[in-house]
């Protein structure tokens, strides 16, 4: 009996490897480029490594090669290059797609959503889904995900709590290359001044413009904290990133592979919404022990209602804001 166990063991052993090289056989081998601006060091960064350890394991035909901290193509660049075919996949925002899809550039609008938890419920529900198959039917880029990656706050040079958009009348506040992240900043009622992240510790230090957004752990990992006196916590965009596959690339995939891939990408968004969210407590006290006041608030809806006040009273200043994108989301 035993002796025919053994045998019965055996053979399913071969069985199962067999099975696991018809699998890798039935596949040609396939290298995914996979560029980013964030570093490794950055939650919304690090979290592509248990993504690519994920996929490599199940699908071992496939490779992902990760190119942070923009050593492949920066923000500017990589959806020409992923509409071009130079890359496989990569990572962007809504104030960049938003360029080539004005579907999705509202929702890098000030105070577009009220929570993370509507944020989840709008990206990665129904609605979303609808928005994002439109994207790829009119850019080619098939969207794998939303990100979380924290809340943009105000930091500025001087010690200021921001609670209205008068708060923000003449400040030249920083803000990323793009239309839709320059709206973003007039909205708020800010003077905005489009400019590279690598840029803005001098431009901080040396008072070429008076403050920056960004979410926390940012604003810390690269010691913007060292040239400013103050954070207001406005929490005015729930600040998102997508992962963004060629669409060639992705109808090539069988069932089995694409559900890998999503998969992969809940174990990505966990780590990452883990990180971010577990975190904010520990940097406003590291901020305080550094001598930046950080003014937090429970409630930035007199905020939010002036700048949409602002934004429905002057439609033509903001022309790819597609406002039925925003009633529908607030059931308007």
């Amino acid at each position: 009996m035993k002796k025919i166990l053994a045998i019965a063991l055996s053979l399913c052993m071969i069985f199962a490897l067999c099975a696991v090289s018809a699998s890798a056989d039935d596949h040609k081998p396939i290298t995914l480029n996979l560029s980013m601006t964030a570093t490794m060091d950055e939650h919304h960064g690090a979290c592509y490594q248990p993504f690519k350890e994920y996929i490599e394991e199940k699908c071992p035909w496939i490779t992902i090669e990760i190119h942070p901290s923009s050593t492949l193509y920066d923000d500017s660049t990589f959806l020409d290059a992923i509409m071009r075919g130079n890359v496989e996949m990569g990572v962007t925002a809504p104030g960049y797609l938003g360029e080539y899809a004005e579907e999705v550039a509202i929702f890098a609008a000030p105070y577009f959503f009220d929570s993370i938890e509507q944020m989840n419920e709008v990206c990665n529900g129904e609605l979303g889904a609808e928005i994002f198959q439109k994207v790829e039917e009119e850019t080619g880029i098939h969207i794998l995900g939303t990100l979380y990656k924290g809340r943009r706050t105000i930091n500025l040079r001087e010690d200021k709590e921001i609670t209205c958009r008068d708060d923000l009348k003449g400040v030249l506040l920083r803000v990323p290359n793009g239309d839709s992240w320059t709206k973003m900043g007039q909205a708020l009622g800010a003077t905005p001044t489009a400019m590279a992240l690598s840029e803005v510790y001098l431009a901080l230090n040396s008072g070429t413009v008076d403050g920056q957004d960004n979410p926390l752990q940012a604003t810390m990992l690269y010691a913007f904290g060292e040239v400013t006196k103050s954070i207001t916590m406005t929490n005015h965009v729930i600040d998102i990133n997508w992962l963004c596959i060629q669409s060639d690339i992705w109808n090539s995939f069988d069932d089995e592979t694409k559900a890998v891939f999503e998969e992969a990408f809940k174990i990505a968004y966990d780590d990452c919404f883990n990180a971010y969210n577990g975190e904010e407590a520990d940097l406003i006290a590291q901020f305080r022990d550094m001598g930046v006041s950080v003014y937090e608030r429970e409630d930035n809806s007199v905020m939010a209602k002036e700048v949409w006040e602002y934004i429905y009273a002057n439609q033509s200043d903001f022309p790819s804001y597609d406002l039925s994108v925003y009633e529908l989301v607030h059931g308007a």
